[in-house]
């Protein structure tokens, strides 16, 4: 890929960008940011926000249940909807996380089951 605004990091609300993104991309990268250590003690929103990164294609960030605990009000966050689609653009394909298995499992906290979704999964 080469250098310049398309390597910058996109903040996103819907699935679209990130489907159209993924396209035909064999390798997916992906990370979420969560709101505690124990998907399974904090429940439902445990999970914040999804990185995630077709390989040579630009990077997304969608926030999930963002909240600003200072001024007691919550941020824009994108409705959790959207992983059901991001998730099925990635069926069949390698996926690529830093803790993949937590990740998931945080996942499925907030309803969606991406355990059978990538081909393999790399550490």
């Amino acid at each position: 890929m080469k250098a310049g605004a398309d390597n910058k990091l996109q903040v996103v609300y819907t699935a679209a960008p990130v489907v159209e993104a993924i396209g035909k991309a064999d390798v997916i990268f992906f990370d979420i940011e969560t709101k505690g250590l124990n998907p399974y003690k904090t429940g439902p929103g445990f999970m914040c926000g999804l990185g995630i990164k077709p390989l040579d294609g630009p990077s997304f960030y969608i926030p999930f249940n963002h909240y600003d605990f200072i001024n007691d009000v919550p941020y824009k966050s994108a409705p959790l909807s959207v992983l059901n689609e991001i998730f099925e653009a990635c069926r069949g394909k390698v996926g690529v996380g830093h803790n993949p298995k937590f990740d998931a499992h945080g996942i499925l906290q907030d309803g969606v089951d991406v355990f059978d979704v990538f081909r393999i999964v790399l550490c």
